[in-house]
């Protein structure tokens, strides 16, 4: 789960269950896309981390004491701990926010995987108004 995970919020399985649709949903859009590569953006890790410490130092965690959620340093930032409830984390890796990754694509046209100009369902000759709520209507 990594820093900054729900780790000291409660039971870990609803935990282990959000991480697994996160990583999904990136996979799904990996396959879906051509893409061969996934990085975070550097500008995103740091805009996260002021965050964190900003949150982190009206929280008990920050009082001067030894943690593991510090590292083991006294004074350290919080490294290991949410900064929020775990609500707001199932919130937030709700859907991934794919404008904080960078790309790397297989041919280097982000829009190869428009293929030929057609889907499936028009060529296997399937209904075309799928995308209408009541057709008969």
């Amino acid at each position: 789960m990594g820093p900054h995970s729900p780790v000291g919020h409660g039971s870990l399985i609803p935990v282990i269950e959000v991480v697994a649709d996160y990583v999904l949903a990136v996979i799904q859009k990996v396959q879906r896309q051509c893409i061969r590569a996934v990085d975070v953006k550097s500008q995103a890790v740091d805009d996260f981390t002021e965050h964190t410490d900003i949150f982190m130092q009206r929280t008990a965690w920050s009082d001067g004491c030894s943690s593991w959620f510090k590292n083991g340093t006294v004074d350290g930032p919080v490294v290991a701990i949410w900064p929020g409830s775990r609500l707001t984390w199932f919130e937030a890796l709700r859907e991934p926010r794919f404008e904080d990754f960078n790309y790397t694509y297989e041919t280097g046209n982000r829009f190869q995987y428009f293929g030929n100009g057609f889907t499936k369902r028009e060529v296997e000759g399937e209904d075309l108004t799928w995308y209408l709520d009541q057709p008969d209507i």
